[in-house]
């Protein structure tokens, strides 16, 4: 196993597995370190799910983060499955909020923090 490398990543969960693939896209040698099984810690618990997220109405950094990640996703998923044969299961699906009938107190809990 090569041990040396220009850059290591603590952690193959989802965000250690694409910083590593993005940065080695880019030519860098990146070895990534993670005491179990690839994806089976907090990514694992996570199940795969995207929460969803609007850009137009994003209020806070992290919302809007959120938001330009989801847009990203589903071409970052295609070009997985083109270089590993790897179907991950993604599909675009919607959602539902739910409002009660006392107005808008409930619609700021859905898209507060």
């Amino acid at each position: 196993m090569n041990r040396h490398g220009d850059i290591i990543i603590l952690g193959g969960g989802v965000i250690g597995l694409s910083a590593a693939y993005f940065l080695a896209k880019e030519g860098a040698s990146v070895v990534l370190c993670e005491q179990g099984a690839l994806g089976k810690e907090s990514s694992w618990a996570g199940a795969g799910i995207l929460p969803p997220s609007d850009l137009e109405h994003a209020q806070h950094p992290f919302d809007r983060l959120r938001a330009l990640s989801g847009a990203l996703f589903p071409e970052l998923s295609r070009e997985l499955h083109e270089r590993t044969g790897i179907d991950n299961g993604f599909v675009r699906c919607g959602g539902l909020e739910f409002l009660s009938q006392t107005g808008d107190a409930d619609a700021h809990e859905w898209r507060g923090l």
